[in-house]
């Protein structure tokens, strides 16, 4: 391997960490693994920059600024609550009453069950009989 590519994996490598401990933000990780490239002197300074018009580039930077967006507004919060149980009851687009029921049904032989007025999913081991009266 050339010292290039030990100073590209090397970059890559060390991205890849900061990415997955989330200790630093994103965005930054991604301009200090460019500056590192640049000042190794793989790239050269007049084209460094390039790779911010391609259109791959442009459409993952919309995407997480609207998911980002979506996430504050809380509408992730309510369609996360809505299918919490593999039921669909809070969705706007649900089906009917009598399908509700079936397709919730047939997902709850899953690993967790709704039940109780407060519809919060459970695991199986973590279920109680209900209390007699």
């Amino acid at each position: 391997m050339t010292p290039e590519q030990i100073v590209v994996f090397a970059v890559l490598f060390l991205a890849l960490i900061l990415f997955c401990t989330e200790r630093v933000r994103y965005d930054i990780v991604a301009l200090l693994a460019l500056l590192a490239v640049i000042v190794a002197g793989i790239i050269p300074d007049d084209q460094a920059f390039e790779g911010f018009g391609h259109p791959a580039v442009v459409t993952v930077a919309a995407v997480l600024v609207l998911s980002r967006g979506l996430q504050n507004s809380g509408v992730v919060d309510v369609m996360a609550r809505g299918m919490r149980c593999g039921s669909p009851r809070r969705l706007k687009s649900s089906p009917p009453r009598a399908e509700n029921r079936t397709w919730s049904k047939r997902y709850r032989r899953g690993s967790s069950v709704c039940h109780g007025n407060d519809k919060k999913c459970l695991p199986r081991s973590k279920r109680r009989a209900p209390r007699p009266r």
